[in-house]
This record gives C-alpha cells, sequence and structure tokens, in this order.
C-alpha cells in the first residue's frame, strides 16, 4: 500500500499535535520518501550481486577467449613472416 503525499501530511499533522513538532519531525524522518515496496531487500541485493557477477564472468570470458586468438593469429602471423624472410 503506497501512502499518498496527502496522508502524510495527515499523519504528520495529527502526531504534532499528540507529541510535538519535535518528536512528529523525528517520526517522519524514519519513514521512507515512498512506499516500503520501492525499498530493496537485502535478499534483492545479494540476487542481483549474483547476476552481476555471472554476467560479469561471462563477458570477462569471451573477451579472453577472443584476446588469445587474436594473439595465436598475431603469432602465425609472425612466425610466417619470418619464414618467408628466411627462406
Amino acid at each position: 500500500m503506497t501512502v499518498s503525499e496527502a496522508k502524510r501530511r495527515e499523519m504528520h499533522a495529527e502526531l504534532v499535535k499528540k507529541l510535538g513538532a519535535s518528536v512528529a519531525d523525528t517520526l517522519m524522518d524514519y519513514l521512507p520518501p515512498a512506499g516500503w515496496s520501492d525499498l530493496a531487500r537485502r535478499s534483492d541485493l545479494d540476487a542481483m550481486e549474483s547476476r552481476l557477477k555471472a554476467e560479469l564472468a561471462g563477458k570477462i570470458n569471451s573477451q579472453t577467449r577472443w584476446f588469445m586468438a587474436s594473439q595465436l593469429v598475431l603469432v602465425t602471423a609472425v612466425i610466417g613472416s619470418i619464414s618467408a624472410v628466411a627462406h
């Protein structure tokens, strides 16, 4: 359930009447600026971390394979050039 800004102001006004402005302000500061459903839980962050690590590992593996293949082509070309010059 999302609390509207009007409901937040109404709650603040009632808290001021019952507890005073200072306490009401402090209590309101502890509320999230949006609904509680908009906040991430620790499990949400852990799941995102796992997905990001897997994605990053895949990209690094792909990049490493591409790099090694390009180096193999380069070494082959250099050896071929040296062989051609030597004969």
